[in-house]
């Protein structure tokens, strides 16, 4: 790859983690991929230490918000890759929150606004309030329920929902709403912070840019059980093979065994995952100290041991390295695994 390629995953990589990102996917959210990706999340908040009463709460809006992207997404006849959804995860200790989007027609834009401001107002009885009314005069709407998803999301969160809208033509805009769950009080606010949320489109753009599906912290999905990690590929693209997903858990495991000192907390290592059209490319991110980056002449013996016997027949060429000085103490290093679909 390039070696401006190199400064886009540095870059995403600082994004993810100034900003706490747990994991990221663009692509199309079918009834399939939705339902382990709520399978994933459910998983997720079982193995972290977050309060019982945020997890149903962050549960239920995920779910909502996962749903309605799939439920309200159109597919225009237009080349542009953000035609497909995007879903990202953000977590700093109770603090959960979550940013979707999909596409929406031009001619939505002012109901929604004007739904969001609304709810963004009303104060938490007024909300319980509201959405009683709304129960109680049983009006549906054309794809089922009276809006009652963003209130129930309103209520759930006790949050701000930020909302942005990018243009894409004449007919058709990206549309994300952010969700936010939070392990303390929170106080409403009364206007959305729109800039905030323009920051999630930006960092859609700068994956798009990259060419990356999925992305994620590689101390989660390490940690899932067995049978979900065989399932992985689904929420890969739809033109991923069969046998990426175990390849993707196997590159986590190369990592370790190549980094094993490395600071999980201070310094997380991030998968990206790509497709070039006839290759699918793993790539690892991940900061390290000068003393530890000599670490990275080891992946080659690393890959001789027999559990990664399948990368090494999988692997289309040998692993690519590459090492960017961050400081006087640091190097960020990129490891490229590359597979022929």
């Amino acid at each position: 790859m390039a070696s401006e390629n190199q400064n886009i995953y540095y870059r995403l990589y600082q994004l993810f983690n100034e900003q706490y990102v747990q994991w990221a996917y663009c692509g199309d959210f079918t009834s399939e991929k939705t339902d382990l990706m709520i399978r994933f999340f459910e998983n997720f908040l079982q193995q972290e230490n977050i309060i019982l009463k945020i997890q149903r709460r962050a549960f239920y809006i995920f779910v909502e918000g996962i749903q309605n992207v799939h439920r309200h997404q159109l597919t225009p006849e237009s080349t542009s890759p953000l035609q497909r959804g995007f879903l990202l995860f953000q977590q700093q200790v109770q603090h959960l929150a979550f940013t979707m989007g999909n596409i929406i027609e031009n001619s939505q834009e002012k109901f929604i606004s004007s739904r969001l401001d609304t709810l963004n107002k009303m104060s938490r009885e007024e909300l319980n309030n509201y959405y009683k009314k709304i129960l109680k005069n049983d009006v549906l709407s054309e794809k089922g329920g009276a809006g009652l998803g963003l209130i129930e999301i309103a209520r759930k969160s006790e949050n701000i929902l930020n909302y942005h809208f990018m243009p894409l033509d004449d007919r058709f805009s990206f549309f994300y709403l952010r969700m936010v769950v939070s392990g303390t009080e929170a106080n409403r606010m009364t206007k959305p912070a729109e800039e905030n949320a323009k920051y999630y489109s930006d960092l859609h753009h700068a994956l798009l840019q990259a060419e990356i599906n999925l992305s994620f912290h590689e101390d989660i999905p390490s940690r899932l059980p067995n049978d979900l990690l065989n399932k992985t590929n689904i929420i890969l693209p739809d033109d991923f093979p069969e046998w990426s997903g175990n390849i993707l858990f196997s590159v986590i495991e190369v990592l370790h065994k190549v980094f094993p000192e490395r600071d999980l907390i201070q310094n997380p290592a991030y998968v990206f995952c790509q497709s070039y059209d006839v290759l699918f490319n793993l790539m690892t991110g991940v900061t390290v100290s000068r003393t530890e980056a000599g670490n990275v002449n080891q992946l080659v013996d690393v890959l001789r041991k027999k559990e990664f016997k399948e990368i090494k027949i999988r692997m289309s060429k040998p692993p690519k390295i590459q090492i960017s000085d961050i400081s006087e103490s640091k190097q960020f290093i990129t490891i490229t695994f590359s597979f022929s679909l």
